[in-house]
Protein backbone atom coordinates (compact mmCIF):
# COMPACT_ATOMS: atom_id res chain seq x y z
CA UNK A 1 0.00 0.00 0.00
CA UNK A 2 2.88 2.53 0.93
CA UNK A 3 4.80 1.19 -2.68
CA UNK A 4 1.30 1.82 -4.46
CA UNK A 5 0.90 5.51 -2.86
CA UNK A 6 4.56 6.53 -3.12
CA UNK A 7 4.17 5.19 -7.22
CA UNK A 8 0.80 7.68 -7.58
CA UNK A 9 2.88 10.34 -5.66
CA UNK A 10 5.53 10.40 -8.26
CA UNK A 11 3.81 9.62 -10.90
CA UNK A 12 1.76 12.83 -10.37
CA UNK A 13 4.88 14.89 -9.63
CA UNK A 14 5.90 13.58 -13.15
CA UNK A 15 3.09 14.68 -14.57
CA UNK A 16 2.62 18.04 -13.50
CA UNK A 17 2.56 21.21 -14.85
CA UNK A 18 6.02 23.15 -15.52
CA UNK A 19 8.42 24.83 -18.03
CA UNK A 20 10.36 23.02 -20.22
CA UNK A 21 12.96 26.02 -20.80
CA UNK A 22 14.29 28.53 -19.11
CA UNK A 23 12.18 31.91 -19.41
CA UNK A 24 12.26 34.94 -18.64
CA UNK A 25 8.53 37.31 -18.76
CA UNK A 26 9.18 40.99 -19.49
CA UNK A 27 5.54 40.92 -20.84
CA UNK A 28 2.64 41.42 -18.41
CA UNK A 29 -0.17 39.70 -19.55
CA UNK A 30 2.19 36.64 -20.17
CA UNK A 31 3.31 36.51 -16.46
CA UNK A 32 -0.18 37.01 -15.47
CA UNK A 33 -0.70 33.29 -17.07
CA UNK A 34 1.65 31.63 -15.50
CA UNK A 35 0.66 33.29 -12.41
CA UNK A 36 -2.89 31.71 -12.90
CA UNK A 37 -0.85 28.76 -13.95
CA UNK A 38 0.88 28.25 -10.53
CA UNK A 39 4.10 28.46 -12.71
CA UNK A 40 5.49 31.57 -10.91
CA UNK A 41 7.85 29.55 -8.54
CA UNK A 42 8.60 26.86 -11.27
CA UNK A 43 12.54 26.47 -11.69
CA UNK A 44 12.64 27.04 -15.29
CA UNK A 45 10.83 30.96 -14.67
CA UNK A 46 13.66 32.93 -14.01
CA UNK A 47 13.05 36.02 -13.57
CA UNK A 48 9.63 39.02 -13.85
CA UNK A 49 9.39 42.37 -14.41
CA UNK A 50 8.77 44.42 -11.01
CA UNK A 51 6.06 45.60 -12.88
CA UNK A 52 3.78 42.97 -12.90
CA UNK A 53 1.74 43.12 -9.91
CA UNK A 54 1.36 39.43 -9.51
CA UNK A 55 1.31 37.33 -5.82
CA UNK A 56 3.26 34.11 -4.80
CA UNK A 57 6.97 34.72 -6.34
CA UNK A 58 10.23 34.81 -4.85
CA UNK A 59 11.82 38.30 -4.54
CA UNK A 60 15.19 37.53 -5.80
CA UNK A 61 13.00 36.47 -9.53
CA UNK A 62 11.66 40.51 -10.27
CA UNK A 63 13.96 42.45 -11.73
CA UNK A 64 13.94 46.22 -12.46
CA UNK A 65 12.53 45.46 -15.63
CA UNK A 66 11.94 47.00 -19.17
CA UNK A 67 14.68 49.87 -20.59
CA UNK A 68 15.88 49.91 -17.04
CA UNK A 69 17.40 46.60 -17.17
CA UNK A 70 21.51 46.80 -17.53
CA UNK A 71 23.39 44.56 -19.68
CA UNK A 72 25.30 42.97 -16.42
CA UNK A 73 21.67 41.46 -14.94
CA UNK A 74 20.91 40.78 -18.84
CA UNK A 75 24.43 38.40 -19.56
CA UNK A 76 22.72 36.38 -16.22
CA UNK A 77 19.63 35.25 -18.36
CA UNK A 78 21.89 35.56 -22.63
CA UNK A 79 21.05 31.68 -22.71
CA UNK A 80 17.19 31.60 -21.74
CA UNK A 81 13.90 32.67 -23.56
CA UNK A 82 13.22 36.22 -23.00
CA UNK A 83 9.77 37.37 -23.40
CA UNK A 84 8.75 41.00 -23.70
CA UNK A 85 6.00 43.33 -24.69
CA UNK A 86 6.40 44.89 -28.05
CA UNK A 87 9.11 47.90 -27.79
CA UNK A 88 11.46 48.69 -30.77
CA UNK A 89 14.14 50.28 -27.87
CA UNK A 90 14.09 46.69 -25.47
CA UNK A 91 14.20 44.91 -28.82
CA UNK A 92 17.83 46.95 -29.43
CA UNK A 93 18.83 46.42 -25.93
CA UNK A 94 17.99 42.47 -26.13
CA UNK A 95 19.37 41.99 -28.97
CA UNK A 96 22.82 43.16 -28.49
CA UNK A 97 24.21 40.55 -26.30
CA UNK A 98 21.74 37.74 -26.00
CA UNK A 99 22.06 34.71 -26.93
CA UNK A 100 18.70 32.62 -26.54
CA UNK A 101 15.40 33.26 -27.99
CA UNK A 102 13.67 36.59 -28.18
CA UNK A 103 9.88 36.38 -28.46
CA UNK A 104 8.06 39.70 -28.60
CA UNK A 105 4.11 40.06 -27.84
CA UNK A 106 2.58 42.75 -29.46
CA UNK A 107 -1.46 43.25 -27.79
CA UNK A 108 -2.01 46.77 -29.21
CA UNK A 109 -5.25 46.78 -30.52
CA UNK A 110 -6.01 43.45 -28.83
CA UNK A 111 -9.30 42.77 -26.58
CA UNK A 112 -8.37 41.26 -23.54
CA UNK A 113 -9.31 37.62 -25.11
CA UNK A 114 -7.40 38.04 -28.45
CA UNK A 115 -4.43 39.59 -25.81
CA UNK A 116 -5.33 36.44 -23.82
CA UNK A 117 -4.81 33.93 -26.46
CA UNK A 118 -1.98 35.60 -28.30
CA UNK A 119 -0.26 35.62 -24.28
CA UNK A 120 -0.81 31.44 -24.51
CA UNK A 121 0.73 30.79 -28.13
CA UNK A 122 3.54 32.54 -26.93
CA UNK A 123 3.92 30.54 -24.07
CA UNK A 124 2.97 26.93 -25.69
CA UNK A 125 6.03 25.74 -26.93
CA UNK A 126 7.73 26.18 -23.15
CA UNK A 127 4.70 23.75 -21.26
CA UNK A 128 5.61 20.97 -20.49
CA UNK A 129 2.41 18.66 -18.68
CA UNK A 130 -0.31 21.61 -19.21
CA UNK A 131 -2.90 20.82 -21.17
CA UNK A 132 -4.92 20.44 -18.24
CA UNK A 133 -4.33 23.34 -16.87
CA UNK A 134 -4.79 25.47 -19.90
CA UNK A 135 -8.21 23.72 -21.21
CA UNK A 136 -9.27 24.47 -17.59
CA UNK A 137 -8.29 28.41 -18.11
CA UNK A 138 -9.25 28.65 -21.13
CA UNK A 139 -12.71 27.45 -20.41
CA UNK A 140 -13.00 29.91 -17.45
CA UNK A 141 -12.41 32.69 -20.15
CA UNK A 142 -14.56 31.12 -23.03
CA UNK A 143 -17.31 30.90 -20.37
CA UNK A 144 -16.71 35.03 -19.11
CA UNK A 145 -17.27 35.43 -22.85
CA UNK A 146 -19.84 34.00 -23.60
CA UNK A 147 -22.32 35.24 -20.73
CA UNK A 148 -21.00 38.65 -20.67
CA UNK A 149 -23.34 41.36 -20.23
CA UNK A 150 -22.82 45.03 -19.80
CA UNK A 151 -25.46 46.94 -17.40
CA UNK A 152 -27.43 50.17 -19.41
CA UNK A 153 -25.58 52.42 -16.84
CA UNK A 154 -22.24 51.59 -18.34
CA UNK A 155 -23.28 52.32 -22.26
CA UNK A 156 -22.02 55.80 -22.18
CA UNK A 157 -19.11 55.47 -20.59
CA UNK A 158 -15.14 56.79 -20.93
CA UNK A 159 -12.17 55.31 -18.97
CA UNK A 160 -9.08 57.03 -18.20
CA UNK A 161 -5.49 56.00 -17.46
CA UNK A 162 -5.22 56.98 -14.01
CA UNK A 163 -7.07 58.71 -11.08
CA UNK A 164 -9.87 61.22 -11.30
CA UNK A 165 -9.24 63.73 -9.25
CA UNK A 166 -9.68 67.64 -9.24
CA UNK A 167 -9.36 67.12 -13.32
CA UNK A 168 -9.61 63.97 -15.31
CA UNK A 169 -6.91 62.30 -16.45
CA UNK A 170 -5.28 63.22 -19.36
CA UNK A 171 -5.23 59.96 -21.90
CA UNK A 172 -8.53 58.40 -22.56
CA UNK A 173 -8.61 54.65 -23.89
CA UNK A 174 -10.77 54.51 -27.15
CA UNK A 175 -9.80 51.52 -29.26
CA UNK A 176 -7.64 49.51 -27.03
CA UNK A 177 -8.01 47.00 -24.54
CA UNK A 178 -10.95 46.02 -22.67
CA UNK A 179 -13.03 49.36 -24.41
CA UNK A 180 -12.63 47.94 -27.89
CA UNK A 181 -14.50 44.53 -26.66
CA UNK A 182 -17.20 46.62 -24.97
CA UNK A 183 -17.19 48.80 -28.38
CA UNK A 184 -17.16 45.38 -30.70
CA UNK A 185 -20.07 43.21 -28.66
CA UNK A 186 -22.41 46.05 -26.75
CA UNK A 187 -24.24 49.46 -27.51
CA UNK A 188 -21.65 50.51 -25.58
CA UNK A 189 -20.71 54.40 -26.23
CA UNK A 190 -17.08 55.86 -25.44
CA UNK A 191 -14.83 59.10 -26.10
CA UNK A 192 -15.01 59.24 -30.33
CA UNK A 193 -11.33 58.79 -31.61
CA UNK A 194 -9.62 56.45 -34.19
CA UNK A 195 -7.17 56.39 -32.08
CA UNK A 196 -6.38 53.88 -29.20
CA UNK A 197 -5.49 55.90 -26.23
CA UNK A 198 -6.96 59.73 -27.00
CA UNK A 199 -5.87 63.35 -25.48
CA UNK A 200 -9.34 64.46 -24.95
CA UNK A 201 -10.39 67.88 -25.79
CA UNK A 202 -13.07 70.37 -23.60
CA UNK A 203 -14.84 70.81 -27.37
CA UNK A 204 -15.55 67.29 -27.88
CA UNK A 205 -16.26 66.72 -24.24
CA UNK A 206 -19.11 69.30 -24.05
CA UNK A 207 -21.03 67.04 -26.32
CA UNK A 208 -20.74 63.96 -24.59
CA UNK A 209 -23.27 64.65 -21.96
CA UNK A 210 -24.68 62.07 -20.17
CA UNK A 211 -21.61 59.72 -20.07
CA UNK A 212 -19.74 58.49 -17.15
CA UNK A 213 -16.22 59.19 -16.32
CA UNK A 214 -14.01 56.02 -14.63
CA UNK A 215 -10.45 56.36 -13.55
CA UNK A 216 -8.27 53.13 -13.57
CA UNK A 217 -5.70 52.59 -10.92
CA UNK A 218 -4.02 49.25 -10.39
CA UNK A 219 -4.06 48.03 -6.52
CA UNK A 220 -3.42 44.91 -4.77
CA UNK A 221 -7.14 43.63 -4.64
CA UNK A 222 -8.85 41.16 -6.62
CA UNK A 223 -12.36 43.02 -6.14
CA UNK A 224 -13.17 45.74 -8.57
CA UNK A 225 -13.52 48.43 -6.27
CA UNK A 226 -15.37 51.97 -7.16
CA UNK A 227 -15.30 55.03 -5.49
CA UNK A 228 -17.80 57.85 -6.08
CA UNK A 229 -15.32 61.24 -6.99
CA UNK A 230 -18.71 63.39 -7.77
CA UNK A 231 -21.33 63.35 -10.52
CA UNK A 232 -20.67 60.41 -13.11
CA UNK A 233 -17.32 60.70 -11.75
CA UNK A 234 -16.04 57.35 -10.46
CA UNK A 235 -12.58 55.52 -9.86
CA UNK A 236 -11.78 51.95 -10.23
CA UNK A 237 -9.19 50.08 -8.77
CA UNK A 238 -8.34 46.50 -8.98
CA UNK A 239 -5.16 44.65 -9.25
CA UNK A 240 -3.44 44.47 -13.02
CA UNK A 241 -6.76 46.55 -14.04
CA UNK A 242 -4.12 47.87 -16.94
CA UNK A 243 -2.35 44.53 -17.48
CA UNK A 244 -3.60 43.35 -21.04
CA UNK A 245 -5.19 39.55 -21.05
CA UNK A 246 -6.32 37.60 -17.88
CA UNK A 247 -6.58 40.61 -15.59
CA UNK A 248 -8.53 42.48 -18.11
CA UNK A 249 -10.81 39.59 -18.38
CA UNK A 250 -11.38 39.58 -14.61
CA UNK A 251 -12.54 42.88 -14.61
CA UNK A 252 -15.02 42.78 -17.49
CA UNK A 253 -16.31 40.11 -15.29
CA UNK A 254 -16.66 42.31 -12.41
CA UNK A 255 -17.98 45.03 -14.15
CA UNK A 256 -20.87 43.75 -15.40
CA UNK A 257 -21.89 43.19 -11.72
CA UNK A 258 -20.91 46.51 -10.43
CA UNK A 259 -23.26 48.88 -8.65
CA UNK A 260 -23.40 52.81 -9.95
CA UNK A 261 -24.40 55.33 -6.58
Amino acid sequence: MVISFLFILIMSQASACELSEKVVSLSGPVTMVLEELDLLEDKNLLAISKFHPVRGISDEKILAGGLFLSRKTLKKYQHSKIIFDKSRELRMLLSKDHKGQLVEVDTRDQDPFEAFNLSLVKLMNSFKNCHKEVEALNKKVSTINKYHKLKADFFKSIFYLGEIGDKFPDIAISNDGFVLFLKNHSEFKTYPSELSYSTWSKKIMKSLVSFNHFGLMDSKSDKLIIKKEGDRKYNLSMRGILIPGIRQIYFLDQLQTLILK
